[in-house]
């Protein structure tokens, strides 16, 4: 018998009811910058062809995500749907786990879509009559690198509290923060990338097989705070995304992941799968650009951005997921890496056991 480690117990997605091809997309672009010039439009136009997003989610009709709507409005319908599709999330990944409700310890939230006191996970443990015990942990403002974040932070607490179940819940709607009164590039482009989705996973010892926690890593780039994040604007969430987030990542990038491994007894070639947070198309290229100096890939990555489109702090989980449901050994070792603002970089290295 194997000793507990922490294992991923259950691994969980959602999507919201509402879908887009990338062409239906382009057709409201277009209406919504009919007031601005023809090459204004193409170039527009172009960077949403470009996106490499074959289908889009979101929480609301489209049209109502291109009206002009008070930051009330729009938060109001955040609020409504994180409770109703946190909830729905966290009880299918407990049903795959083969736990109630009352067996997890720790719940631990990502969002920075939306805001709401208190957050969205008060009220799911309500629903779900959860026991009063407890712990909350929302995390909000470290972007699209929450995901990975809550794992290492579940990874945490399971060294603390050996016998505690912790969930993670990542919860995102980028579509809700659309700027219709905004032609800036920034807002331009991070409309064409983002999408809506949730997902949640379970993690706890256990002794059985699965994919298992070796370490993990959170490194800070210093001086970079101005590359990527939320402004708080009357109309709402206004998108700060510089084109040096590129350099940045590619800059850094072996730096973050070449000690982290060295100090566990890896090199960079050993990793058998990297699952990486996409970001956009421009990211996730020059990322397989690197991988392939060592004969390695991030398809899953490419995949679950063509097919959804980044989904903010959620969408490491749809990648998790959908590698495990693809592949092909089951001896792996998996580095999961996610980035967000600040500059930083979140590292999870994982091992598949059986």
């Amino acid at each position: 018998m194997q000793d507990k480690t922490n294992t991923l117990l259950a691994i969980e997605t959602r999507l919201p009811p509402y879908h887009y091809s990338n062409d239906e997309v382009v057709e409201v672009v277009k209406r919504w910058l009919s007031s601005q010039d023809e090459d204004f439009v193409k170039k527009a136009v172009r960077i949403f062809k470009g996106s490499g997003i074959t289908k889009r989610h979101s929480i609301a009709p489209i049209e109502v995500l291109f009206s002009k709507r008070t930051l009330k409005e729009s938060n109001e319908l955040y609020m409504k749907e994180a409770i109703k599709m946190g909830e729905l999330a966290l009880k299918g990944a407990l049903e795959k786990a083969c736990l109630q409700p009352e067996d997890i310890d720790i719940l631990i939230t990502t969002s920075c879509t939306g805001f709401m006191i208190p957050s969205f996970d008060a009220y799911i443990v309500n629903k779900l009559n959860m026991k009063p015990e407890i712990k909350r942990i929302p995390i909000t403002e470290i972007g699209c690198a929450a995901g990975v974040s809550a794992w290492i932070l579940a990874h945490d607490f399971i060294k603390a509290y050996p016998a505690s179940k912790v969930a993670v819940i990542s919860l995102e709607f980028p579509s809700n923060t659309i700027q219709v009164n905004d032609y800036s590039w920034e807002n331009i482009v991070s409309t064409a990338i983002f999408a809506d989705g949730v997902s949640c996973s379970i993690w706890g010892n256990s002794d059985q097989p699965g994919l298992k926690v070796q370490d993990t890593q959170m490194y800070h780039v210093k001086n970079t705070t101005s590359v990527i994040g939320y402004d708080l604007h009357d109309s709402g969430f206004v998108m700060r995304l510089q084109k040096e987030v590129t350099n940045v990542i590619a800059e850094n990038f072996k730096e973050i992941i070449i000690p982290f491994l060295k100090k566990n007894g890896l090199n960079i070639t050993e990793v058998d799968k990297y699952l990486v947070h996409p970001g956009g198309i421009k990211i996730i290229d020059m990322i397989e650009l690197l991988m392939s100096e060592i004969k390695k890939d991030v398809k899953e990555s490419r995949e679950i951005m063509q097919t959804y489109g980044n989904l903010s702090s959620a969408t490491i989980g749809f990648i998790l997921k959908h590698y495990l449901e693809t592949k092909t050994s089951s001896h792996d070792q998996v580095l999961a890496l996610g980035f967000g603002p600040g500059f930083m970089a979140h590292s999870i290295l994982l091992k598949e056991v059986t």
